[in-house]
């Protein structure tokens, strides 16, 4: 059974785009996860540096025009 075409070698992924989140482990948050601190300290930290939850980056990506708020929500159930 094929699933895409020529463009993306029958694999159904011709121009899509990733969303991504990374957290980087600074020494505060090691720390954190080292003490057994809640993973909503962990999260409040985090946002304190350069962390970008996934939903940030894909709502960037809709205001951008790189997709849709339909297909963000395909994938992340937002709403």
């Amino acid at each position: 059974m094929q699933s895409g075409c020529k463009k993306c070698n029958n694999v159904g992924y011709f121009e899509r785009i990733g969303l991504f989140e990374i957290l980087v482990l600074d020494d505060k948050i090691r720390d954190l996860i080292t003490s057994d601190s809640s993973s909503m300290q962990i999260k409040e930290q985090a946002m304190q540096g350069n962390y970008r939850p996934l939903i940030v980056d894909g709502i960037s990506k809709v205001l951008s025009g790189e997709t849709n708020l339909n297909e963000l929500n395909r994938k992340l159930r937002i709403y």
